[in-house]
């Protein structure tokens, strides 16, 4: 019998949520303690939100997503051809 280890990372995909109000997408980008007014967002349905990359290889644990595809197609497999994302 023989045993075969890799020692290779793996990694989890992408986490996304969509989200349209501009506000609070406005919000998550400044940060605590700023003031966020008049926000206003101008992408395609379904192109903006939230990205959680904390079990990934990205090397950024969370963020906001700005598309000009839908950010549904982000976490891959990216090899669709005429995604957008």
């Amino acid at each position: 019998m023989t045993l075969l280890l890799a020692n290779q990372a793996a990694f989890a995909q992408l986490e996304v949520t969509q989200e349209s109000d501009a506000e609070k997408l406005a919000k998550a980008f400044v940060g605590i303690g700023l003031e966020v007014s008049n926000a206003t967002l101008t992408c395609p349905e379904g192109g903006s939100g939230f990205f959680n990359g904390e079990f990934t290889n990205l090397g950024i644990n969370e963020g906001i997503a700005l598309c000009s595809g839908t950010i549904d197609e982000m976490p891959g497999p990216n090899d669709e051809s005429g995604a957008t994302a």
